[in-house]
């Protein structure tokens, strides 16, 4: 005995539905905090790198705690250390993947768009903490690494630039 049966459905509205919001959707991941905070600040230093003017009270505070600068010495580098556009370039495939994997899922009807977003986001968020913690070059100055405790990863020190890394969608 043979038992044929055909379902059909129209899962057009659906569709519409989840490109609808998919397209409105944007995951924003990163240090989020008003304009001019210092964990910002941070944030922006370590990534992009800055130059930082020795004024007297700097001078005086680094001679202070026993890091004596040239008389020539006007500024002290930060190196870039990007920890964000550095996940985004070594991690793409992991990313990618994990993307695939949601929507495949998604238009199957397995989850809802919010969940895949939610996933998404956490997800970059974890791997972008991971990356920060894998940072190991340029090195701290050895002065930084004693104010420190001799800890030598140069974007940790109490782990609130790492804590801080999340992500929002919007």
């Amino acid at each position: 005995m043979r038992i044929k049966k055909t379902v059909k459905e129209d899962n057009t509205k659906k569709l519409e539905k989840i490109l609808n919001r998919l397209s409105k959707a944007k995951i924003k991941i990163g240090i989020f905090g008003s304009s001019g905070s210092e964990i910002l600040m941070i944030a922006s230093v370590n990534e992009f790198g800055c130059n930082i003017n020795v004024t007297p009270k700097m001078r005086a505070w680094l001679h202070y705690n026993g890091l004596h600068l040239k008389k020539s010495t006007t500024s002290i580098k930060i190196p870039e250390r990007s920890y964000i556009r550095r996940t985004v370039e070594e991690k793409q495939n992991k990313m990618d993947k994990l993307i695939k994997e949601g929507l495949n899922e998604l238009f199957s009807f397995q989850i809802e768009v919010d969940t895949l977003l939610n996933r998404i986001g956490q997800y970059l968020s974890d791997i972008t903490k991971e990356t920060l913690t894998e940072v190991s070059s340029p090195p701290n100055h050895p002065f930084t690494i004693e104010k420190k405790g001799g800890k030598a990863n140069p974007l940790i020190d109490t782990g609130r630039l790492r804590e801080s890394i999340t992500f929002k969608i919007e």
